[in-house]
């Protein structure tokens, strides 16, 4: 058993011991984290998305905002805001990429000023540091909740990530098509020489829920975490449509945990980019969401 295992298991035992103190001292409920993500541009956009978790959502639970080492986090304002909210705030370490990576990502019109690592940030949704939670769920910075979370948190993801799908409704894109055979087909050829199936439904990052016992201590090899792994695949195929494509990657073809997230319950619809199966005041929350701006809360230590 190499060293890095090591070093994850003792990251996870350590992390659920935190959870039982924790849990014995203020009887808090930690079993579920929503976790924002964002870079320090799209701080403001985060705010009003954990404001809307706050009130529409009704969640009361942790909240763990996430943002890269190297950007500026002076905003005094927001971080008041996130302090305020009771978020927690982790900022994500710097990896360091190849410079061949780099010509893939500006051809992409990708910021060729930015660090090609931060092309990849939402892999850290991943991180062992969540094993302390048995569920966690991820909302992209920006998306629009507009009513109780509940709705999302009551289904039932047992061994499972659940998403929603990007080629709904009519499915007929396929996995392939995040790796662009097209533009880079030398690439292309190389990575169906791994006999992964590519020819699959696969999902959007927006929004992700899933079972930390099923995707963290990822088997494949033993000896890596889930974010090394998914930094190993993004630097083997970095032809790819950004994290995206990679955890579709992982979690779809390599080791297929993903499930489609439900369009509705019984009672309400739950998630969609845009509002395509019904007016958009009755989705739990949207990604683009037009006809509603979340008004901008002050939250106060008194309020």
């Amino acid at each position: 058993m190499g060293d890095p295992w090591i070093a994850f298991w003792l990251q996870i035992a350590t992390v659920f011991l935190v959870k039982v103190v924790v849990s014995e001292q203020t009887g808090e409920d930690l079993s579920t984290a929503v976790v924002v993500f964002s870079n320090g541009q799209q701080l403001h956009r985060a705010v009003k998305t954990i404001q809307g978790l706050r009130f529409e959502g009704e969640w009361a639970g942790d909240i763990v905002y996430m943002y890269p080492i190297s950007d500026d986090f002076a905003d005094q304002y927001y971080r008041r805001q996130l302090h305020c909210y009771n978020v927690t705030i982790r900022a994500l370490p710097k990896v360091d990429f190849q410079a061949k990576q780099n010509k893939y990502y500006t051809a992409k019109r990708v910021d060729p000023a930015s660090d090609a690592w931060t092309y990849f940030m939402k892999f850290h949704v991943f991180d062992a540091y969540f094993a302390a939670w048995d569920r966690v769920l991820y909302l992209d910075s920006g998306i629009a909740v507009q009513k109780p979370i509940q709705h999302i948190l009551d289904l039932n993801v047992s061994g499972k990530l659940t998403a929603f799908s990007d080629t709904w409704p009519d499915y007929t894109w396929r996995l392939h098509g995040q790796f662009y055979p097209k533009e880079y087909p030398a690439e292309y050829e190389a990575m169906k020489k791994q006999n992964y199936n590519l020819e699959i439904d696969y999902f959007m990052s927006t929004v992700m829920y899933y079972d930390t016992r099923a995707v963290l201590p990822h088997p494949v090899p033993l000896r890596e975490t889930t974010v090394a792994l998914l930094y190993a695949l993004a630097r083997e195929f970095p032809h790819c449509n950004g994290d995206q494509a990679i955890m579709a990657l992982l979690f779809c073809a390599i080791k297929p945990v993903w499930t489609p997230l439900p369009i509705r319950t019984s009672t309400t619809l739950l998630y969609d980019y845009l509002p395509r199966s019904g007016p958009a005041g009755d989705y739990v929350m949207l990604k683009m969401n037009s006809q509603q701006v979340p008004p901008e809360r002050l939250c106060t230590d008194e309020s």
